[in-house]
């Protein structure tokens, strides 16, 4: 056995979480094999490690030295309680990487990091609900034995934080950039304007008439979303956006005593329904074929007790196959929130709210 057929194996087996113990022997060590380590070499291995302030489920060790801290819970229990505990062991002991699992989620950390407890998980795996390739690549990337060892685990993790960071500076300054640009007489922004619309209609503006434009620019908001009158499947990436989602009109704020719905619009494309959560269905499936490669992100949207999303049917109240795949998703909703979460997935996926139209019957 490899730990891809582990992983698969894990997926559709529901027992051996019962209690910390079942989830250790049954969940937890099988992986910690398939990646290299030797689960009977309490040199590797090491069960009820004492920390200098507590003791810690397993540590993972190499020449006597421990090097990640790993702490075991049961299905039940809710793993954010057990953060700091974790943590303040793994930074009492000077020890760089941590995880927190109850068998079927996998929370990653780098204790030493500043900030909150939160702050310092960097990666989470869930085998429930993740591909099974994602889980594997980051399982051997993060908790492998030659990872580990060789400091690339650390090195990787330490990465990925670095890219949040960036990526939040960046959206931070350019917005900023972008201001400067315009409020400063820039000569390049005055040219590239000034060609380009020499181009479509064969006059030049002055720098007069540029500056005026960037002055009336300046006192707009930041354009937020991209609006495009799209007909086709292929078109409607065009009007994806990476900025928060506009309130809907279909806010249930706004609509108190619903019609049925007849039929809804996407991409100017319109699709009959029977019964509302057809509407989530549908769409559903028109985002697969637009996503295919990303669509597991669904994965991601969960409610507080159970999931929206699986590929086991037995995990929801009202289970409904998506057409075209293997994933199931939960459609115990009313038609409110059916509409609701139509666009909250649109959303999601970083579609404007505009492409989605309902109609009611009269």
């Amino acid at each position: 056995m490899n730990l891809e057929m582990l992983v698969n194996q894990l997926k559709e087996r529901k027992s051996g979480l019962e209690d910390e113990s079942s989830t250790k022997q049954g969940w937890v060590l099988p992986i910690f094999q398939q990646l290299g380590w030797q689960v009977f070499d309490t040199d590797e291995i090491c069960p009820e490690f004492s920390t200098g302030s507590g003791k810690v489920d397993y540590s993972i060790m190499n020449n006597n030295q421990s090097l990640v801290f790993v702490e075991v819970k049961k299905i039940s229990e809710n793993l954010e309680k057990h953060e700091k505990q974790l943590l303040r062991y793994s930074s009492d002991d000077g020890i760089k990487l941590a995880i927190l699992t109850n068998g079927i989620s996998w929370w990653f950390y780098l204790p030493l990091l500043s900030g909150s407890w939160s702050q310092r998980k960097f990666l989470t795996i869930n085998i429930n609900y993740q591909s099974t390739k994602t889980i594997v690549e980051n399982f051997e990337k993060f908790l492998s034995k030659s990872s580990i060892i060789s400091g690339n685990a650390l090195y990787q993790a330490k990465n990925c934080v670095e890219n949040k960071k960036i990526n939040k500076l960046l959206k931070e300054a350019i917005p900023k950039a972008w201001n400067n640009l315009i409020n400063e007489k820039n000569e390049e922004l005055y040219k590239l304007i000034s060609d380009e619309t020499e181009r479509l209609i064969g006059y030049k503006p002055d720098n007069k008439l540029l500056k005026h434009f960037f002055k009336d620019l300046n006192h707009q908001k930041l354009i937020k979303t991209v609006q495009s009158n799209v007909k086709n499947k292929q078109t409607a990436r065009t009007i994806k956006t990476d900025y928060h989602h506009i309130p809907s009109k279909h806010s249930s704020q706004n609509t108190k005593n619903l019609k049925k719905i007849k039929s809804f619009k996407f991409n100017e494309n319109e699709y009959s329904v029977r019964f509302s959560k057809d509407v989530l269905l549908q769409l559903l499936n028109i985002l697969y074929n637009l996503e295919k490669s990303n669509f597991n992100k669904v994965f991601e949207l969960k409610g507080r007790n159970r999931p929206y999303f699986s590929k086991n049917p037995h995990d929801l109240r009202y289970p409904s196959l998506i057409q075209d795949t293997d994933i199931y998703a939960e459609t115990n909703r009313s038609t409110q929130n059916i509409i609701d979460f139509s666009f909250k997935l649109l959303t999601h996926f970083g579609y404007s709210h505009e492409i989605l139209k309902i109609n009611y019957h009269d």
